[in-house]
């Protein structure tokens, strides 16, 4: 589904880096962990955010995306809304990765707090996030921090499954409310030192099949 200037602008992205990536849900298979009758899989991609999946069951609720290939993912966007949601609204989302399945690893947990609206989460390999912590403490300290061009090289997460779970809403809600997701990456076939875009100005911090 291509990612119009508007919505691109909401996520926090300018048009020069909207130019930079793409937009890889429709090359997947997504399923869910459940869904409610009249809420199922379609409102994550239907362009609406006044629609929305809604959960039917015990947590974790579970967004399962499947690639036929390895895939480079820079970022995964998310429509939430405390707002109206309340506590359906996600709290805690655990971000998992692997070829299947049955060989996922966590990646990174993701604390969302009354989100209103986009948020985009950065992707990144274990490696990329240390060099992170290592830079940021840097700075803390009043310290240069190494500048490694090569670093980016390895900042792309590659992974045939990207799985979102739900471990907890806010309020202590059972069921979750998510109303729409994306999934990002670079246009080059490999990504190269510097050129993975970052988005400005975002907010950080029994299945049904949709192909």
């Amino acid at each position: 589904m291509a990612v119009d200037l508007q919505t691109a602008l909401d996520m926090g992205m300018s048009e020069a880096q909207l130019a930079e990536v793409r937009e890889l849900g429709e090359e997947a298979a997504w399923s869910l962990s459940t869904a409610k009758t009249g809420f199922p899989v379609d409102h994550l991609r239907d362009g609406s955010t006044e629609t929305y999946w809604q959960s039917d069951g015990p947590q974790p609720h579970l967004v399962n995306i499947q690639f036929p290939k390895k895939m480079a993912i820079t970022h995964l966007a998310l429509h939430v809304d405390y707002r109206h949601d309340e506590s359906y609204t996600p709290r805690t989302l655990s971000l998992r990765i692997g070829t299947n399945y049955h060989d996922l690893v966590e990646l990174e947990v993701v604390e969302l707090d009354q989100p209103a609206g986009w948020v985009v989460i950065p992707l990144r390999t274990a490696a990329a996030a240390a060099r992170a912590a290592r830079r940021a403490e840097a700075l803390e300290n009043g310290e240069e921090p190494d500048d490694d061009d090569a670093a980016d090289l390895d900042a792309v997460v590659r992974t045939n499954f990207l799985q979102v779970a739900v471990v907890s809403n806010h309020q202590n809600g059972r069921d979750t409310h998510i109303r729409q997701m994306r999934v990002f990456g670079p246009k080059r076939s490999v990504a190269l030192p510097g050129h993975i875009p970052h988005f400005g100005t975002v907010e950080m911090q029994q299945f049904a099949i949709l192909r």
